[in-house]
């Protein structure tokens, strides 16, 4: 897959994740109301998240981007948005969105962050449909 793409808008930066985001996900799942929405039942440690960081980087029918503010300088991670399981051929993938704690949540960077990657898929990838299963 070429390069991944860094979007950029609504006072958002969603870059692609980094191995170094780990610590900050680590984190993400100390927060109980935040696992209990995304139906986390599982516990990690740092190198499983670090692992899956470098793998989610190169597997081909996925973008991970990190959520971060685009006045922050060290792009500091808030939360992520993944489109996966990319269907080039049907046109189609699967979302899923995750903030780093309900402290994040109520202050529209959810729905900002979903507004740049719903605008990257229906653009850039051409998909038709993109689903988000609640």
């Amino acid at each position: 897959m070429a390069d991944r793409p860094t979007l950029h808008g609504q006072g958002l930066v969603l870059r692609p994740v980094r191995v170094e985001d780990a610590e900050a996900l680590l984190e993400a799942t100390h927060d109980a109301e935040n696992m209990r929405l995304t139906g986390t039942q599982a516990s990690f440690t740092i190198e499983q998240l670090r692992a899956h960081y470098r793998n989610v980087a190169v597997e081909a029918d996925r973008y991970d981007f990190a959520i971060t503010a685009d006045d922050d300088p060290q792009s500091r991670w808030l939360g992520e948005a993944v489109l996966r399981n990319v269907d080039r051929h049907n046109r189609c993938a699967g979302y899923r969105i995750s903030l780093g704690g309900t402290a994040l949540t109520g202050r529209g960077l959810g729905t900002r962050a979903t507004q740049l990657v719903l605008g990257f898929a229906f653009g850039a990838l051409e998909l038709h449909r993109v689903e988000l299963e609640v």
